[in-house]
C-alpha cells in the first residue's frame, strides 16, 4: 500500500519515497527543481540515480509530462549525473 510520501519514477515508474526523487515543478508557468519539496502545483519526479536522469532527458520524458517543451530543465538536470 503507498503513502502520502511516495512518488512514481515517470522513467523507471518505480514508487519510491519522494526524499529519494527529484521533483520537478511548474508554478505558473515557471519549471524548476524543487530540491525542498515544498512547492505546490504540477510535479513530476525522477529517481536520483543516472540511469532514471539519462533516460528522462534522452527520452524527453518531462515534455511528456508537463505537454510543453522544457529544453532549460534538462540542462539543468544534466548536472544531476555524476
Amino acid at each position: 500500500m503507498h503513502n502520502k510520501f511516495e512518488r512514481r519514477c515517470i522513467a523507471c515508474r518505480q514508487v519510491k519515497l519522494k526524499q529519494e526523487m527529484l521533483k520537478i515543478s511548474r508554478i505558473n508557468n515557471e519549471y524548476l527543481i524543487d530540491e525542498s519539496y515544498k512547492l505546490n502545483g504540477r510535479s513530476a519526479y525522477i529517481c536520483k540515480n543516472n540511469e532514471c536522469i539519462s533516460k528522462a532527458i534522452e527520452k524527453k520524458l518531462l515534455n511528456r509530462a508537463f505537454k510543453t517543451n522544457l529544453d532549460e530543465i534538462y540542462n539543468k538536470l544534466r548536472g544531476y549525473i555524476e
